[in-house]
C-alpha cells in the first residue's frame, strides 16, 4: 500500500501478486485469491506481463477452488484485451481457458480453445503438452457425440505418451479411448 500512496502502482501490483502466489502456495487459496483481485484493480494500465501473469493466476487460484465460471471470465476479458502473446504462453493460457470450460462442460467452447491451443503446441513440437491437450480434446469432443473426431485425438495421446514413456498418462490414455468404444 505505501508503493502504491506513492505512485508506484506498477510494483505496487507486482507486489500483491506475489503475496497472492505466496497464498497459494501455502495453500491459503481464499486469500490467494483476494489479493490477485486486488492486484489486478492496483492500476488501470498495468504492465502487460503482469496483466498476464496475474490473470493467469487468478484464473488458477479459481479453478482450485471449483469457481469455473468466474475463472473462464477473467481469461475470456484477458483475451479481449489486445496483447503481445508468446506463443507458448497463449497456448498455455488457452488450455487453461479450455479447462475451465470443460469443468463447466461447455465442450463446444472448449473444443475451439483446445484447437488453438494444440496448434500453438504443435508449432513448438511440445510433446507432453500435445498429449495432455490431445486428451482433454478427445474427451470434450466424445462428450459432444463426435466419436469419430475424438479417436484420433486420444490415439494420438497413447502415440506420444508412449514415447516419452510417461507410464501414468499412458494407462489414462488407454482408459480414455476405451471409454469411447
Amino acid at each position: 500500500e505505501l508503493l502504491a500512496e506513492q505512485g508506484q502502482d506498477a510494483k505496487a501490483q507486482a507486489m500483491m501478486g506475489n503475496v497472492g502466489v505466496i497464498r497459494f502456495g501455502q495453500e491459503r487459496y481464499d486469500d490467494a485469491e483476494a489479493a490477485f483481485v486486488r492486484a489486478l484493480s492496483m492500476t488501470a494500465n498495468p504492465d502487460p506481463s503482469q496483466l498476464i501473469k496475474i490473470s493467469r493466476n487468478l484464473a488458477t487460484v479459481r479453478q482450485t477452488l471449483g469457481k469455473h465460471a468466474l475463472s473462464a471470465s477473467v481469461l475470456e476479458a484477458l483475451f479481449a484485451t489486445p496483447l503481445d502473446w508468446d506463443p507458448a504462453l497463449k497456448a498455455d493460457t488457452l488450455a487453461l481457458l479450455a479447462d475451465a470450460y470443460k469443468k463447466n462442460e461447455l465442450y463446444s467452447l472448449a473444443v475451439a480453445g483446445y484447437e488453438e491451443a494444440l496448434g500453438l503446441y504443435t508449432g513448438q513440437d511440445n510433446k507432453e503438452k500435445i498429449a495432455l491437450v490431445s486428451t482433454n480434446l478427445g474427451l470434450c469432443l466424445s462428450s459432444l457425440g463426435r466419436f469419430g473426431e475424438a479417436e484420433p485425438h486420444l490415439q494420438k495421446a497413447i502415440d506420444l505418451n508412449t514415447m516419452l514413456d510417461n507410464q501414468l498418462s499412458l494407462a489414462e490414455s488407454y482408459s480414455n479411448l476405451g471409454l469411447l468404444y
